[in-house]
């Protein structure tokens, strides 16, 4: 997967890329998503190499890679 593979995934990769990172619980609070429905989207994109597990205020959480900033500056040029 070079990309994200829908709205929902490219929405939640570049809100964390551009303030995050952010603690699961953040996440789970911010999106209309279950908690299964997001670990297997985070799943997907960590899979990808689009996102890494970060630890933020002591809780699990996700980063965005270099490859995603790279994937998200291509996406804004087309």
């Amino acid at each position: 997967m070079e990309t994200a593979r829908d709205d929902r995934a490219l929405a939640l990769l570049r809100e964390i890329d551009a303030n995050g990172p952010f603690a699961v619980r953040t996440l789970l609070s911010r999106y209309d998503l279950c908690e299964s429905d997001l670990h297997g989207l985070c799943a997907e994109l960590r899979a990808a190499g689009l996102l890494a597990e970060a630890e933020v205020a002591g809780e699990r959480g996700y980063r965005t890679t270099e490859r995603a900033r790279q994937v998200l500056n291509r996406s804004e040029k087309v």
